[in-house]
């Protein structure tokens, strides 16, 4: 469903913004990030609680379209757009 999303976007943005030559697009939900290249004890631990498999459902709300940077002192994330997809309730 992401790379159907993701190639939506490419196609009607085309027509009115230059884009980045297409580079292989990694479907992924990023969770939690750690700063330390070692890892983190509680992101290890919960990690591991992901591994076994996630149960429930969650409600999407919104959708935001996020630009990373990755520098010498680490990533910076800017937030480019945000999309409401479900009012809450």
């Amino acid at each position: 469903a992401l790379q159907a999303l993701v190639t939506d976007a490419r196609r009607t943005a085309e027509p009115l913004v230059a884009l980045e030559p297409e580079r292989p697009f990694r479907p992924h939900l990023t969770v939690a990030r750690s700063r330390s290249a070692h890892g983190d004890f509680l992101l290890g631990r919960c990690r591991s609680a992901l591994a076994r498999g996630l149960q429930g459902a969650f409600v999407l709300r919104d959708v935001g379209l996020v630009k990373s940077d990755t520098l010498a002192s680490g990533a910076v994330h800017t937030e480019i757009a945000r999309w409401t997809l479900a009012e809450r309730s």
